[in-house]
């Protein structure tokens, strides 16, 4: 019985190094997410930029009778 209770220990322990190495990971990754952010996305360059940019002004403009209410259920039974 003890043994499993040093094995159910050491899991334990073992889990929570895991999670916080994962934790770490993750508050570092977001860190640097929101410094880009606020840098204003510098190492994107203006290439890519100019391309994103074109491609929004090719893209054919969606009228307000194709557009989608999220309000309204996608299929409508006719058959009432």
């Amino acid at each position: 019985m003890e043994e499993k209770a040093g094995e159910m220990v050491d899991m334990v322990v073992a889990y929570r190094q895991k999670l916080a190495g994962l934790t770490g990971v993750c508050k570092i990754f977001f860190r640097n997410l929101v410094k880009t952010f606020q840098d204003g996305l510098s190492e994107v360059g203006p290439a890519v930029a100019a391309a994103a940019a074109a491609a929004v002004a090719t893209a054919p403009a969606e009228s307000s009778d194709d557009a989608v209410d999220p309000l309204q259920p996608l299929h409508q039974d006719d058959s009432s």
